[in-house]
């Protein structure tokens, strides 16, 4: 839609231009931006369904591909023709680690309804590769207590038992806090540090400001004691 959009738009603007009355180059309707976040946005969009769709439908992992490498070609295409560089231009430093985070927040998103089906949807009976379970993870659970001897599976049960995994989640989210809260800590000493350094670097240049100042002082004050000097000596007599 954005595209087609776009396309008449650059259509409209190129050959109504000579006869408009205004610059339409200039002014409205003008060419259309490149959408930089928006087209971010949608890369991350189609990253989440190929995401999705490698437990419950891997054939959308190879249409979301050549989906993909058609908008590319489509998108350098009317980046060349129908589009111009944004006014503002766009820092890629500053925006990296919030599409990092919004990445990070789709894949979580995605391991929810995956670990959903895993755990509690019961698969189909008759087709499938989970059929003949009660529940999916059973198979990974089956094939691990067939590869392994008849005395660990008492371990194992005591293992995965509640009781040591609620403790170990918690045990792990402490760990996350304790280093979120170290990684604030140092974050806001480095910027204390910067502060400092930034007084100091003030202090040092306002010092050698002030020598320069004395000394300009001092020479200057020479200066009119020299040819002071000077005429005083020339205007006394030599006794002989």
């Amino acid at each position: 839609m954005t595209l087609s959009l776009d396309f008449f738009r650059a259509l409209f603007v190129r050959y109504m231009n000579p006869w408009w009355c205004w610059d339409l180059e200039k002014q409205f309707p003008q060419y259309g931006d490149f959408k930089i976040a928006e087209n971010i946005l949608h890369l991350v969009n189609n990253q989440g369904m190929v995401w999705m769709g490698m437990f419950f439908s891997p054939g959308l992992i190879a249409l979301n591909l050549i989906k993909l490498v058609i908008i590319m070609y489509l998108r350098s295409w009317a980046v060349m023709t129908c589009n111009v560089p944004h006014e503002v231009v766009f820092r890629a430093s500053r925006s990296n680690n919030f599409y990092l985070a919004l990445l990070l927040t789709m894949i979580f998103l995605c391991v929810l309804p995956v670990g959903y089906a895993i755990v509690w949807v019961e698969p189909s009976w008759h087709c499938g590769p989970f059929s003949g379970y009660y529940r999916i993870y059973h198979i990974a659970t089956q094939s691990l207590k067939n590869s392994l001897p008849v005395k660990v599976h008492k371990s194992l049960d005591y293992i995965a038992s509640p009781g040591i995994i609620i403790p170990l989640i918690v045990l792990m989210a402490l760990i996350i806090y304790y280093l979120t809260s170290l990684a604030g800590a140092l974050r806001e000493a480095n910027n204390d540090l910067k502060i400092q350094l930034h007084y100091e670097r003030r202090k040092v240049f306002k010092v050698e400001e002030e020598d320069e100042k004395e000394k300009e002082k001092s020479i200057a004050k020479w200066k009119k004691i020299l040819p002071r000097m000077s005429s005083i000596k020339s205007v006394t007599p030599i006794h002989l």
